[in-house]
């Protein structure tokens, strides 16, 4: 079968992508070649602990299916892969890259010798980066995290606001303050926003002028 028969997107897709995109750096398989991408991830050597390894992480709006599926084309094509299926229960819960994250995690704690990272000689996707997931997360601090043992959640902290870092010199307006609206001119208040007028143009010609739409020269 053709790729356009075997691989789609749903919203579910797009839920999960964010973070699952990251298992394109490893030497998982995230789901290409089949009609959920994206939203499963597996690989020939999982095997019966890592569902419920998930599940006990208690992750907020998901939950995780164990499956077993063989991709039509891309990463372990026509091999038959034990993984999961992320089962998002609640949008605004779910936070798709701390999921990743932990998967991550949980894959390299549980499967030491299997699970690696996707390399490049001459430097992954054309670049000089040797890691592929470099390039997805942005720099190598959570491959290195991962390889260390460390804990990576904290790399997934939400940036703070320019309030809190940024000085006084640079913010257009003072902390704690809103922009407000000029106030409407009387003028303004009683012009009519439908009527058309009408105005000279540079060369003399005059021109009707719908507010909104620019001018539009009038033909002679």
């Amino acid at each position: 079968m053709g790729r356009a028969l075997t691989e789609h997107a749903e919203p579910a897709t797009a839920h999960c992508y964010p973070g699952t995109c990251l298992f394109e750096g490893t030497n998982l398989s995230e789901g290409r070649g089949t009609t959920q991408p994206f939203e499963i991830v597996g690989a020939p050597y999982l095997d019966a602990r890592f569902a419920p390894a998930l599940a006990e992480l208690g992750l907020p709006g998901v939950r995780f299916r164990e499956l077993r599926y063989v991709p039509a084309f891309h990463e372990h094509a026509g091999r038959l892969l034990r993984g999961v299926q992320l089962h998002v229960t609640d949008r605004a819960a779910f936070a798709p890259v701390r999921t990743a994250v932990a998967m991550l995690a949980t894959l390299r704690r549980l499967y030491p010798k299997d699970f690696a990272w996707r390399t490049a000689k001459a430097g992954a996707e054309g670049t000089g980066h040797r890691h592929f997931i470099d390039l997805l997360w942005g720099s190598d601090r959570l491959r290195h995290a991962l390889d260390t043992g460390d804990d990576p959640m904290p790399l997934c902290e939400e940036p703070a606001p320019p309030g809190r870092w940024a000085g006084e010199d640079v913010l257009l307006y003072p902390r704690g303050s809103r922009p407000t609206a000029p106030p409407l001119k009387e003028s303004d208040a009683h012009e009519d926003p439908t009527a058309a007028t009408t105005t000279v143009a540079d060369d003399g010609r005059p021109h009707d002028r719908i507010p909104g739409r620019g001018p539009r020269l009038s033909r002679r």
